[in-house]
């Protein structure tokens, strides 16, 4: 057995890559996934390091297959994006996964060293990130 099915996970929705220049970015992969739409996205307060933190994105929404393609540049704030940029980061982020129950996907992944690193939850839907020590690669779980 898999992680992925140790830990209940489907396949991988989408795809996310942080990026400090959204513009830059839709250059050098429009030829890959074809064209995105773009959104300017205003984050609700969140916790992220133990405070309430409130941050903006732009994100850019594209496809490869059924695999969701997510550019992503941090604009203000402060949240998981915005630390990638400031600590050198540029490119792949995260996987994102849809699951009928977050809390139980996060419970089986504490086993395997994951913590809830940023996490939103709002009426029947949400999303944690997991992060564990030694793995640059988030995972984003999201409520299908």
């Amino acid at each position: 057995m898999d992680n992925a099915e140790q830990l209940g996970l489907p396949p991988v929705a989408h795809i996310g890559f942080v990026v400090p220049d959204l513009e830059k970015a839709l250059e050098q992969y429009r030829p890959l996934f074809g064209d995105f739409q773009k959104h300017e996205v205003q984050l609700p307060p969140l916790i992220f390091h133990g405070k309430e933190q409130r941050s903006a994105i732009n994100v850019a929404i594209g496809k490869s297959g059924e695999t969701e393609i997510e550019l992503i540049q941090p604009v203000s704030g402060n949240a998981p994006h915005h630390e990638f940029i400031a600590s050198g980061g540029n490119g792949m982020h995260h996987l994102g996964f849809f699951v009928d129950d977050i809390d139980a996907v996060v419970e089986k992944a504490k086993a395997y060293g994951y913590e809830d690193y940023w996490s939103a939850r709002f009426g029947q839907g949400g999303w944690t990130y997991l992060k564990r020590d030694g793995d640059p690669l988030i995972l984003e779980i999201m409520k299908r």
